[in-house]
């Protein structure tokens, strides 16, 4: 049997490129493929944790004690922002990225074997996730009504289990069928990145989560005051004029919305007026996540399917956590109850 040629003897490995090169020729072949969070991640961890260390470095003269060393010494590392060490996603994560440029530099015939897959890692211990319960969603969505519509979009978050970025990305025609009423489903094929629409995170394609009745309902009032109803293409969640935090007057349905702006200036600080620092949006989609899981009410394919994942496995895995207490297991129309949402009040448009 023949072995396999050194990397040291082809052309390219003879070049002696360096990490940061073939780490640049990556970013440069998977721009299109990676969202704007993985390829804004992936910078700062080349940016602040590999370079400094390895990027100058032939890659083919990068041994595994030195990306070892390069391990270790990233595990004592302190973040310049927290002033504490970084944590173990961040360790993870950085290792993902440097693994993945190893692993281009393979394919490419750079070097013979991965150092990254050979070194010894830290185990680590998946931190229990907190569970946002039914009256902390209703409380939450109760004080976020105090400006309207934001109690609304948190609900949809919370009975849809979007993303933020599909969430922004919603048009009117997503949610209406062709003769302008509220559809039984929401369309989710698109997901707003550095204010562009993208393709969705996962290759799931256009998938089609339910929307509960009283959602429904409360959608349905929503678009009555909606000067762009008529529009299929029109966003569905209204921007903000700039400088007009909380004003009812600053609503501008032909400006972009702005989900990062509500986060800050909304619910941030309704989670700190409830005591509920720990929790962010994100966890809105466990809370759906883990109550389809937990009901007991949908096969494993339609909750796959509504999340937007590849298999079930990976739902299960990342959102199958137990809550605190028991769920209430019951239909959606059920613990979505009208009299827990703050009627919107229409107005002249």
């Amino acid at each position: 049997m023949k072995l396999r040629r050194a990397a040291g003897r082809t052309p390219l490995a003879r070049r002696g490129q360096t990490l940061r090169e073939v780490a640049e020729q990556l970013i440069a072949t998977t721009v299109r493929d990676l969202t704007h969070s993985t390829r804004r991640n992936d910078e700062m961890a080349y940016r602040l944790h590999i370079y400094p260390t390895l990027g100058s470095r032939p890659i083919n003269s990068i041994s595994v004690m030195d990306v070892q060393s390069w391990y270790n010494e990233l595990r004592e590392k302190t973040s310049d922002r927290t002033k504490q060490p970084l944590s173990d996603s961040t360790v993870h994560n950085t290792g993902v990225t440097l693994s993945k440029t190893f692993d281009f530099a393979l394919r490419l015939g750079l070097i013979a074997t991965n150092p990254y897959s050979h070194i010894i890692k830290a185990r680590t211990r998946r931190k229990r996730r907190p569970f946002l319960t039914m009256p902390q969603v209703r409380r939450i969505g109760e004080l976020m009504d105090e400006h309207e519509p934001n109690g609304l979009i948190l609900r949809f978050a919370a009975f849809t289990g979007l993303r933020s970025g599909e969430q922004a990305a919603l048009r009117i025609g997503d949610v209406t069928t062709m003769m302008g009423a509220v559809a039984s489903r929401v369309s989710v094929s698109k997901q707003r990145q550095n204010h562009a629409d993208a393709e969705t995170k996962t290759e799931a394609g256009v998938r089609h989560p339910p929307l509960s009745g009283p959602l429904k309902q409360e959608l349905e009032d929503y678009l009555a005051t909606h000067p762009h109803r008529h529009d299929p293409t029109a966003p569905l969640w209204p921007g903000r004029q700039p400088g007009t935090k909380g004003h009812p007057a600053g609503l501008d349905y032909d400006r972009p919305f702005d989900i990062a702006s509500l986060k800050r200036y909304y619910f941030k600080p309704v989670l700190k007026r409830l005591g509920l620092e720990d929790f962010s949006w994100h966890d809105l989609r466990h809370f759906y996540a883990t109550t389809l899981v937990h009901s007991r009410r949908y096969s494993d394919k339609q909750v796959q399917e509504w999340m937007g994942h590849a298999s079930y496995a990976f739902t299960l895995d990342r959102y199958g956590h137990a809550p605190e207490e028991d769920i209430i297991s019951m239909p959606f129309d059920d613990i979505y109850a009208r009299s827990n949402v703050t009627p919107m009040e229409r107005r002249a448009v």
